[in-house]
């Protein structure tokens, strides 16, 4: 209080008072009181509002002849840790590309066959696996496998469409 007053600030009669006019000052303070400090502090920020804009819509268009690409881990083999467990890796050991029945058919890919996954940006070989899952016109494969690294295919856009084509 002696140096604040030395520096030409206002006296207070309690620590309370002096904090009460930090609240008041700085933003991040906002609402706080010294009553409403514990041992331990508070957590921050105090009076938050939710503050809801409207978003652009995102959806696109299919493409044409095109497969709408999703990355992902497979379950719980994230790669990782998961690829020195041997649990992921006998269940999972290789990069693969999921296609629902219909699209595989319509491609005349089957269970097993090499495909190679192809964008704009690049292209990766890789296992196709069919089934039921998903639904036609999504392709999934997981990320976390340094060969067949499906990244690398991946545009940064909000849907990487893809071709899918058998070796």
């Amino acid at each position: 209080n002696t140096l604040n007053v030395a520096l030409g600030g206002s006296s207070y009669n309690c620590q309370g008072e002096l904090f009460t006019e930090i609240a008041a000052t700085v933003p991040a303070y906002k609402g706080l009181t010294q009553a409403g400090l514990s041992d331990v502090g508070a957590i921050l920020p105090v009076a938050v509002s939710a503050k809801l804009v409207p978003v652009a819509d995102q959806a696109q268009a299919a493409v044409a002849g095109k497969l709408a690409l999703v990355t992902g881990s497979a379950l719980y083999h994230s790669g990782t840790m998961s690829r020195y467990g041997e649990g992921p890796m006998y269940v999972c050991p290789d990069a693969y590309a999921e296609l629902s029945s219909a699209d595989a058919a319509a491609l005349k890919i089957a269970e097993g066959d090499m495909v190679t996954v192809s964008s704009s940006t690049g292209s990766v070989s890789v296992t196709a696996k069919v089934g039921k899952r998903l639904p036609q016109g999504v392709v999934f494969a997981p990320y976390h496998f340094s060969e067949g690294s499906i990244n690398t295919v991946t545009d940064g856009s909000a849907v990487t469409w893809v071709s899918v084509t058998k070796k």
